[in-house]
């Protein structure tokens, strides 16, 4: 199941996802390696939106990101424990 993020009000179905972090084919714009980023994760069924921060790991030749969550989103918490 893909996890669904909203970052600086872009919409991005993560490409790979765990509670280390998520991946994202096409970013919306260029970030730098360590660049902290803030958003949130609309929870499965869409009902609400838990806030996380990340910062990018990994860069891709095509604009995608790779990042490594600082805070865990309470719903990514819950599918992991559920």
């Amino acid at each position: 199941m893909n996890l669904q993020l909203v970052i600086e009000d872009q919409r991005y179905n993560t490409d790979d996802w765990s509670l280390g972090g998520f991946r994202v084919d096409a970013f919306h714009r260029d970030v730098h390696l360590g660049e902290k980023l803030t958003g949130s994760v609309a929870t499965w069924g869409g009902l609400r939106h838990d806030p996380f921060e990340a910062d990018v790991l990994r860069l891709t030749p095509t604009g995608g990101v790779s990042c490594r969550f600082l805070t865990l989103p309470k719903s990514v918490v819950r599918k992991f424990i559920a």
